[in-house]
């Protein structure tokens, strides 16, 4: 299952245990480590590759009381304290509409629910009791399938969705990797080893996981994997429960551009 998968990478991998731990500590308001770290991981693996840091560890948050971001700083340099060998890049996902020319976000979720990507679209936390959670407001199919999908809010502005893929070059560094424009796959490359990615799953079904149809857009489906005690040290746990949420999702401007470093 997907969602044991990514339990079991955040649980294994250092770089992703001591991310979750620093935002555990910091204890940000609708924080997540979102984008790059999940979905590369997720990724290394199905293709046989080490594991490798992002360029940024992204995280996101959601505070209205500070809709310039003035304390992102100061919150990069929380986290430096605490892990000062991961490229931290903090975003108050309150403000970040303004930059993407969206309507007001609601949430983390709301804001996750705009980005580029739907693979990308994907966090990661501990609960109050050290579960790990998993918010991915549009399913973790595409995450899963190795598809490269436009989000909702980029299907109509889909040079930019192009355009990331040219200057992230995901396709060369990942090769099973198939892109998804509309309902028409592209032909996945030929991995080293001669492998090709899986069959294409619908949008938003969280397959493997989920017997529920998939989840409307602005919603978000939050896996609790339980945890045996952190300790400080490790993630462990079994798939326990969902819980859904549902959000109102305001109407939205035509986006100018993206500004997602994952």
């Amino acid at each position: 299952m997907i969602a044991a998968r990514i339990e079991r990478l955040m649980r294994e991998t250092p770089t992703c245990r001591a991310a979750l731990l620093a935002l555990h500590t910091v204890n940000l308001p609708d924080a997540w480590i979102a984008a790059g770290l999940v979905r590369n991981a997720v990724w290394d693996e199905r293709h046989g590759f080490a594991f490798s840091v992002p360029e940024d560890i992204d995280l996101i948050y959601f505070d209205p009381a500070d809709p310039a971001g003035h304390w992102e700083t100061e919150i990069e340099a929380k986290l430096r304290a605490l892990a000062p060998d991961l490229p931290w890049s903090v975003r108050n996902q309150a403000r970040m509409h303004a930059r993407n020319g969206h309507a007001p976000y609601l949430s983390s979720t709301d804001a996750m629910a705009h980005w580029v990507e739907t693979a990308t679209a994907v966090g990661v936390r501990l609960g109050r009791d050290g579960s790990l959670e998993i918010d991915a407001p549009h399913g973790l199919a595409d995450l899963d399938g190795l598809i490269l999908r436009p989000g909702p809010a980029y299907r109509q502005r889909l040079e930019v969705f192009h355009a990331r893929q040219a200057q992230k070059r995901w396709l060369d560094r990942w090769p099973m990797l198939r892109m998804v424009v509309g309902e028409r796959a592209g032909s996945p490359r030929q991995a080293p080893n001669g492998r090709h990615g899986q069959e294409q799953s619908p949008v938003g079904l969280w397959k493997h996981d989920v017997a529920e149809p998939p989840v409307k857009r602005g919603g978000a489906i939050v896996q609790r994997i339980d945890n045996d005690g952190m300790n400080g040290q490790r993630l462990a746990g079994k798939a326990h429960a969902f819980k859904r949420i549902h959000q109102q999702v305001s109407a939205e401007a035509l986006p100018r551009d993206t500004f997602i470093d994952g």
